[in-house]
């Protein structure tokens, strides 16, 4: 599974994907994309810009049906980012672009480009089929045969290659009382509490926990100006920020051996002292005191290297100021009783139970699985070799230094304007030639300042270079040349 993920790293994974496999797919020729979410539209968008024959299959009646359907959550385009770059309020990719706003804002920024620009007989566009759910893919004499229902009977088209991207799987809950899903339109905070004042549980601490905290914590702050607030004149220390770096470094190198060790020595760094007086004094008065909140994790400390730093300086003003209960508690299901909800689970001492709130919100993320689809099509065991096999490749898809990932300012595309074919080819090409071999540098070879004029060359272990660095399976080395790394 991928480090941090937010919308705009599913759209740069996408464009990697295309950029990893395209080459391999004979041009010109017919290509089918499975899923019309965030990365499904960029990738059926970036595959028609390099010339194929595209067909999007989406299940729901509209692209985009999670974050289409949400008003309430707003999403900022790069705050995970934070430290390692700063905090741009808009996408810096070839086109598809979008600025911070609330989720089906950004939906429909992504879909008037993308309808505009790439969908549509008039240019022979992208072919989009909505309200199609595709049952089965098969290979067949060098084809894959894709079949599909749209409300009437089955039917298949032949493609030459395929690209699945049906999202994650359905959110992980304890419980049935959960009814609010991370994308579900509502706010966390319930109306018409029995307490005095309503007391929220969030069970987790990855982003999705911690949003939900400062979704309480601040429910009247604009979260755009509230993350540049913090990076921008509250940790503007280059030590702090230099400090909040290195521990997340070595947290996240640390954290499958030891998750326990790894949470505790980032509770270090983001309950000392990180804040500056002013970024002190600011939060606590726009702090939301009208609701109790409890913080429920498994670890003792709840710093996830999981979670954005800009999340965690939030979350660790919080405890600072006695402002957020913290239970150390693995829970494992929620009971409702005399009005009230209660989380029952597996603490230091054994069993426990606590409460009451009023209502418990689950962010303990995603299943761990692959889609029906995938299963269906590959078989259960040869996806968990596959998933073993790449694990190094996953993660270094989705770097937590995506800082490297941006193509300079020039290359971006407009903001929900229409993009001409022949300029998003060109600026697709520029996103390439700039964005992959630093990338490749940066997650192959550690820190390493990589000089202009060289690019990277990667080679499987097993053939003839015999270079002094290894990583995951393949040999890095520099080569003094222009044009993008090659893949031997």
């Amino acid at each position: 599974m991928s480090w941090r993920v937010s919308l705009h790293t599913q759209q740069r994974r996408a464009l990697d994907l295309v950029d990893a496999v395209a080459s391999s797919i004979a041009s010109g020729t017919d290509v089918a994309v499975v899923g019309g979410g965030v990365a499904g539209v960029m990738c059926a968008a970036a595959m028609f810009v390099r010339g194929y024959q595209v067909t999007l299959f989406e299940r729901a009646d509209v692209l985009m049906p999670l974050q289409r359907k949400n008003t309430t959550r707003f999403i900022h385009p790069n705050s995970v980012t934070w430290p390692y770059s700063s905090l741009p309020s808009s996408t810096d990719l070839p086109f598809l672009n979008w600025h911070s706003a609330f989720s089906n804002e950004i939906a429909d920024m992504i879909e008037q480009e993308f309808r505009s620009g790439f969908v549509g007989a008039e240019h022979q566009g992208i072919n989009v089929n909505l309200a199609t759910n595709v049952t089965k893919i098969e290979n067949r004499n060098n084809k894959l045969r894709v079949t599909f229902k749209d409300g009437g009977d089955e039917r298949y088209d032949l493609f030459t290659a395929v690209f699945a991207t049906t999202g994650f799987s359905s959110e992980r809950k304890i419980s049935g009382y959960d009814r609010f899903s991370y994308w579900e339109d509502t706010s966390p905070i319930p109306i018409g509490s029995k307490f005095e004042k309503p007391s929220v549980a969030i069970v987790g601490d990855g982003d999705g926990a911690l949003v939900e905290l400062i979704r309480c914590a601040w429910p009247n702050e604009n979260i755009d100006q509230l993350y540049r607030f913090v990076a921008d004149k509250f940790v503007v220390d280059v030590e702090k920020q230099d400090l909040i770096k290195t521990e997340e470094e070595t947290a996240r190198t640390v954290f499958s051996t030891d998750p326990q060790g790894a949470q505790e020595a980032l509770s270090t760094v983001y309950l000392g002292d990180i804040l500056s007086p002013q970024g002190k004094k600011f939060l606590r008065s726009r702090y939301n005191d009208a609701v109790t909140m409890t913080l429920l994790s498994k670890f003792s400390q709840p710093f996830s290297p999981r979670a954005s730093p800009i999340h965690k300086v939030l979350l660790g003003f919080l405890l600072s100021e006695n402002l957020l209960t913290r239970i150390e508690l693995e829970a494992t299901g929620v009971v409702f009783r005399d009005d009230s909800y209660f989380v029952q689970g597996e603490a230091a001492s054994g069993q426990i139970e606590v409460g009451p709130f009023s209502r418990v919100l689950e962010r303990i993320g995603p299943r761990r699985s692959y889609c029906p689809l995938a299963n269906d099509t590959f078989g259960a065991s040869k996806l968990e070799a596959f998933s073993k096999d790449n694990a190094a490749e996953f993660d270094f898809s989705n770097s937590i230094s995506t800082d490297k990932y941006g193509p300079a300012a020039q290359v971006r595309g407009p903001l929900s304007e229409v993009t001409p074919i022949e300029t998003a080819r060109d600026r697709l090409e520029r996103y390439y030639r700039s964005n992959y071999p630093r990338k490749v540098a940066e997650v192959a070879i550690g820190k390493v300042d990589q000089n202009p004029g060289f690019r990277v060359i990667v080679h499987e272990e097993n053939l003839k270079w015999d270079g002094p660095t290894v990583y995951a399976g393949y040999n890095i080395e520099y080569e003094r040349a222009k044009g993008p790394p090659r893949v031997i």
